[in-house]
């Protein structure tokens, strides 16, 4: 005797349970792209430990280069050619002087290198704060490989 209930020939079952696997793989790709391409909740959070190191009084003229080196800050300022050393309590002072433009600064070792634009050369500052030519002609630009006292940059920004 036959079954009176017909079966799909393909998969061997039955019209209402291929109704019911199919409701279940439609609501299975319902909740997957819910949580796929649902848009996160942004988390705000305050600002902690904000420090003004510039101050009203305009100490830093043209900030541009940062470095950092422990709980100390450096800082080139252009306008006043200047490498300015910002403590972990926010007192500035003056680090380093005579450059031309500082822009880009950053350690190596204990040395502060020191990109010069106005000068077109490279600087080093020292530990002590005395700056020393590192690469580059000073006062003189231009594109020129060579050794560090050879070469010619045209105002280097970067280090």
């Amino acid at each position: 005797m036959r079954d009176a209930r017909r079966k799909n020939s393909f998969i061997g079952m039955t019209p209402r349970s291929m109704a019911v696997m199919a409701a279940v793989f439609i609501a299975l790709v319902i909740v997957a792209a819910y949580f796929f391409y649902r848009r996160p909740t942004p988390v705000i959070r305050p600002l902690v430990n904000t420090l003004t190191f510039a101050g009203f009084e305009g100490t830093i003229g043209e900030p541009f280069g940062v470095a950092v080196k422990g709980l100390e800050t450096y800082v080139s300022d252009g306008e006043n050619g200047v490498i300015w050393k910002i403590a972990a309590d926010g007192t500035t002072m003056q680090f380093a002087s005579g450059l031309d433009t500082p822009s880009g600064i950053a350690f190596a070792g204990d040395d502060l290198i020191v990109a010069d634009p106005g000068t077109h050369s490279i600087k080093k500052v020292l530990p002590d704060g005395k700056v020393v030519s590192l690469a580059g002609t000073d006062g003189s630009s231009g594109w020129l490989d060579g050794s560090a006292n050879a070469a010619k940059f045209d105002a280097p920004i970067g280090i």
